[in-house]
């Protein structure tokens, strides 16, 4: 039986993958939904990138 911490009960870890034209870039969220996953990763990809980017796609997985 796996054990949760109180402060993360009902998050789950999402892996978020943004692509750009020519690079990818990943990275694991911690989040309720896939929504707030997405979210969360977006904004992490536009810190990285640059605010003035163009993804062309992204891509939210749960991690297993």
């Amino acid at each position: 039986m796996k054990k949760q911490l109180p402060h993360l009960s009902g998050r789950r870890q999402w892996v978020y993958t943004a692509y750009s034209q020519h690079y990818n870039w990943s990275t694991i969220v911690v989040a309720r939904t896939i929504q707030e996953a997405r979210r969360a990763g977006y904004y992490e990809a536009k810190k990285v990138f640059g605010n003035h980017a163009t993804l062309q796609r992204d891509n939210v997985r749960e991690l297993v």
